[in-house]
């Protein structure tokens, strides 16, 4: 969800939602509109002009907050933004950050940034009077909070970029509406760059070709644990909390690509990741089930010692990416492959929706726009597709 919300936009699609839901109802209508206004204004997510600190209120040592949204993929292309930002001359001050993923997940993925000082919830409430700035992101960056005098004080470079950046928001704000990310999504996608470097809206961070870079930890005693002593294949076939979701490939279709690969590659074991074991994909192929059975941080071993990865868009290639593991097989269906895929990866989708549909509606992740019952440039993937770009990167024995 955004931080803040453009409100007569906002409430000019509410209303319409309202008058397509309670046609003959006018006055249940107006009552529901008027709760759902209280709401933002109560809550605070209403967008005027950015927050300003006044140099009288704000105490002690620079600092920056950022808050950042999503699910963990977000957060890593999102790090690489935080990294570059900091890293600009004078801004490499401490900072906090205010998200929703797992204190243990954020230690581990910020194991490299001496910079961030606290990891908090967005539960909390941020005061902004600590901060010399805060900014919030999710796909699109934004500028919450400032102390101008103090941040033009602490870094010239930043203070320039705090400016651009409240300028682009202020002139863009319809990319920041739930309803309206396509447009943010496309914007990225002519910039070029695609989806690791949309937070860096004017280019100036380089993000396309970031040399961010996560580590990971005690990769021999995980192999170890694991038994990992051969080169492995990680395989998993989840899309964040979502179950039904249509960017999943059908468990058909993985049992039979794991039993192929067990001839096809017989020097690999192959490994299937992820949190959620409760639908069967190995059927009688021989492989390692670590689904739920693995730390966030020997997750990430997992993923950066994979001789391949292979699965939907979403956490492993991104995570896989910033690790500088190698190749990942991705099978894409409503999502698109030139904007989330990755140099390095073999991208595979079908013919019907060839760069996907997603942000065009928000429930583009369960509900086909054309109105079929799956994802049909998902369906149109076969094994045999994916044992072919398998032979690309895996020698066959």
């Amino acid at each position: 969800m955004p931080s803040f919300l453009p409100f007569f936009d906002k409430a000019s699609h509410q209303v319409e939602k309202l008058r397509s839901a309670f046609p003959s109802h006018p006055r249940l209508a107006a009552l529901r509109l008027a709760a759902w206004a209280l709401g933002r204004a109560v809550s605070g997510h209403v967008i005027g002009e950015v927050t300003l600190i006044p140099p009288s209120r704000r105490k002690g040592d620079s600092r920056l907050a950022f808050l950042l949204r999503g699910g963990i993929g977000d957060i890593i292309i999102n790090l690489s933004w935080l990294d570059a930002l900091t890293a600009l001359p004078g801004s490499g001050r401490a900072v906090d950050i205010y998200t929703n993923t797992p204190k243990d997940v954020m230690r581990a993925l910020c194991r490299n940034m001496p910079c961030v000082a606290e990891i908090r919830s967005l539960k909390e409430h941020v005061p902004f009077e600590r901060y010399d700035a805060v900014f919030d992101v999710m796909q699109n960056p934004q500028l919450k909070a400032v102390c101008w005098e103090r941040l033009e004080k602490m870094s010239s470079a930043l203070y320039d970029y705090a400016q651009r950046l409240l300028r682009f928001q202020a002139a863009h704000a319809s990319f920041y509406l739930d309803e309206n990310q396509a447009m943010g999504i496309h914007y990225a996608d002519v910039m070029g760059g695609g989806r690791r470097r949309q937070p860096d809206f004017d280019g100036s961070l380089h993000l396309k070709d970031s040399d961010f870079t996560l580590t990971c930890v005690d990769i021999p005693k995980v192999r170890e644990k694991f038994g990992l002593a051969r080169p492995f294949v990680t395989l998993q076939r989840e899309a964040g909390s979502c179950a039904d979701s249509l960017k999943l490939w059908s468990a058909e279709k993985y049992r039979e690509l794991l039993h192929a690969m067990e001839t096809r590659f017989p020097a690999y074991d192959l490994v299937l990741i992820g949190s959620d074991g409760s639908v069967d994909l190995a059927g009688d192929a021989c492989v390692k089930d670590l689904r739920g059975k693995t730390s966030f941080e020997e997750l990430m071993v997992m993923v950066k010692e994979a001789s391949l990865h292979i699965g939907g868009e979403g956490l492993i290639p991104h995570l896989r990416h910033f690790l500088r593991a190698g190749s990942s097989v991705v099978l894409f269906g409503p999502s698109c492959a030139r904007m989330l895929g990755y140099p390095e990866n073999i991208a595979l989708s079908g013919t019907e929706c060839p760069n996907g549909c997603e942000g065009i509606m928000q429930t583009w992740q369960q509900t086909c726009l054309k109105g079929h019952a799956y994802c049909r440039s998902l369906e149109q993937i076969q094994v045999e597709d994916v044992l072919r770009a398998c032979g690309k990167v895996l020698s066959e024995e």
